[in-house]
Parts: C-alpha cells; structure tokens; sequence
C-alpha cells in the first residue's frame, strides 16, 4: 500500500547479519572496486595508448 512507509520492492534490511569485518566489508566494497576499476583503466590509457586525462583547468 502506498504511504504506510513499506516498499513494493524491498531492497533488504540493511548491512547483513554477521561479525564486525563482514559488514564493514559489505558497507566498502562496492565503493572500493569502483574505485579499484577507474584506477586500472586510467592507468591502461596511459600505459598503452598514452592518453593522459587533465584538469578542467588546463588549456
């Protein structure tokens, strides 16, 4: 029902059930290997085709 505050879609409870590392590690991991992937595939471009990304302030 709309507006009693449930969802049509539950999405979960919130961190799962477990030891202190394993939510910490449910809570960072999806940040940290975005992160880990935009590294790589910066350092991809300039290793092998020399493509380096500037600032927005450079002319």
């Amino acid at each position: 029902m709309a507006g009693d505050g449930t969802s049509t879609f539950p999405l979960g409870d919130g961190l799962p059930n477990g030891p202190l590392y394993v939510k910490i590690a449910a809570f960072l991991g999806g940040p940290l290997s975005v992160t880990a992937l935009s590294a790589w595939e910066l350092y991809v471009l300039r290793t092998r085709h020399g493509v380096r990304i500037r600032g927005a302030g450079a002319a």
